[in-house]
């Protein structure tokens, strides 16, 4: 009888890279390793609370997106993207984007004046 092992490296994963584009600019992270995890649980309980430099720093430790680049995003879709990426960590098989893309932002809703 022969056994099935498993196998998993240090240095590459099986599932397909976070990625989120941010103006037109892609950013990539392939491996979500625990010491990520810790970094970002760190951050949870102050984001919790409203601490957006918090919520930054999740998103930043996430997806690799810089910290300059995420500070000018909207809050409600920094919040709406750590969401969607907890998700995709946690729950990668339940997860499932709508359509091909998640576009977070509506460029077509006009801000009120």
């Amino acid at each position: 009888m022969t056994k099935k092992m498993l196998k998993v490296s240090i240095k590459t994963t099986t599932f397909a890279p976070i990625e989120i584009e941010v103006e037109g600019e892609i950013y990539r992270k392939t491996m979500i390793t625990p010491k990520t995890i810790r970094e970002i649980m760190k951050h949870e309980g102050k984001a919790n609370d409203g601490d957006i430099d918090s919520v930054i720093m999740q998103l930043h430790l996430m997806t690799g997106v810089p910290v300059k680049i995420a500070d000018q995003i909207d809050i409600r879709d920094l919040n709406v993207l750590v969401d969607s990426v907890s998700q995709l960590i946690f729950n990668p098989k339940k997860y499932e984007p709508e359509g091909e893309e998640k576009n977070v932002s509506r460029p077509e809703q006009k801000e009120s004046p």
